[in-house]
This record gives C-alpha cells, sequence and structure tokens, in this order.
C-alpha cells in the first residue's frame, strides 16, 4: 500500500483546503498537529499513519477521547 506524505505544515494546510474530504493512505510525518486539532473534525480519515507526530494530549482541550 502506497501513503502520500505529510511532513510539514504546509503540507497539511494544502491537504486540509477542502472540509468533507475523505484523507485516505496519508502519512504524517513528524509534524505538530496540535494547532490543527479543530480541522481534523472537519474530514474523514481513512488508512492513514502519524508517526511522531505531536498532538494535544490535554483531555480538558481535546473533543477528542482517547
Amino acid at each position: 500500500m502506497k501513503y502520500a506524505e505529510i511532513e510539514t505544515q504546509k503540507e497539511l494546510k494544502h491537504l486540509f483546503r477542502k472540509p468533507g474530504d475523505i484523507i485516505d493512505k496519508v502519512a504524517f510525518q513528524d509534524v505538530d498537529l496540535t494547532e490543527f486539532e479543530e480541522d481534523f473534525f472537519r474530514f474523514y480519515f481513512s488508512n492513514c499513519l502519524f508517526l511522531g507526530c505531536t498532538m494535544n494530549h490535554d483531555e480538558r482541550k481535546s473533543k477528542i477521547s482517547y
């Protein structure tokens, strides 16, 4: 299975241009995702990898269930 790679916040911003899209087979590598947390709720993710990414782990601030 071949994955598209996202390694910078600039690439991530480009990927998040069209809300509601299905994001499929994308490997996110070493990207700080904390400022994009709200954007994640506007997309559907399928077969994605998050490798070495920084995410918000403060459950009081996050809408994501851990």
